[in-house]
C-alpha cells in the first residue's frame, strides 16, 4: 500500500472519531470510536507502529464491549481492556513509545468507564492526547495528529462555551 494510502486510512481512523465525538448517545460514541480504532489499527501496522497498531485493535474490542455492557460501569470490559493494552505495548515493546500509547490507553478507558463527561475531557486535554499527539508525531500518522490536535481543540471550545461563556452570560 502506498504512503498517501496509509496516511488516507489514518485520516479516516481520525474522521471516525471526530464524527464519534458528536453522538449524544453512548452506544453510538462506542461504535464510532471501535470503527476510528479498526482504522488506526490497520494504519499504525502500515506505518510500522505496531503496538499503536495492536493497541487500536483492542480499542475496537474496548468500543463495542463498553457499547454492549449494560452496566452502568462496564467493569469487564474495562479490566480487559487493560490487561489487554498493557500485554499489546509487552509484545511489541518499542522503548518509550510502546509505554507511552500504553498509559495513554489505559487512562483513556478509564475516563469513558467514568461516564463523567468533564472528567473525560480534563483527562483527555491533560494525558491522553498530549502522549498520543507526541507518539503520532514520532511514528509520522498524519491522522493521529490531526485526530488529538481536534481532540484537544473540542475540549477547549467544551470549556468556553460550558464553563466560561455561562459566567459572562450572568454578569
Amino acid at each position: 500500500m502506498t504512503e498517501l494510502m496509509t496516511q488516507m486510512l489514518g485520516l479516516l481512523g481520525a474522521a471516525l472519531c471526530i464524527l464519534s465525538l458528536q453522538c449524544k448517545d453512548n452506544r453510538k460514541y462506542f461504535v464510532g470510536q471501535a470503527l476510528s480504532g479498526l482504522c488506526f489499527a490497520v494504519h499504525f501496522y502500515l506505518l510500522g507502529a505496531y503496538t499503536g497498531a495492536l493497541i487500536n485493535l483492542v480499542n475496537v474490542g474496548r468500543g463495542f464491549g463498553f457499547a454492549a455492557e449494560r452496566s452502568e460501569k462496564p467493569n469487564v470490559t474495562l479490566a480487559a481492556s487493560c490487561v489487554l493494552y498493557v500485554t499489546a505495548a509487552a509484545l511489541t515493546f518499542d522503548g518509550m513509545l510502546s509505554v507511552l500509547a500504553c498509559v495513554a490507553q489505559l487512562i483513556g478507558s478509564y475516563a469513558m468507564w467514568t461516564r463523567k463527561p468533564t472528567r473525560i475531557r480534563v483527562l483527555q486535554v491533560a494525558c491522553i492526547s498530549p502522549m498520543w499527539l507526541t507518539y503520532n508525531g514520532l511514528t509520522g500518522s498524519l491522522g493521529g495528529v490531526c485526530c488529538e490536535a481536534f481532540n484537544i481543540l473540542s475540549v477547549a471550545v467544551y470549556f468556553v462555551r460550558v464553563r466560561l461563556l455561562p459566567r459572562f452570560a450572568k454578569k
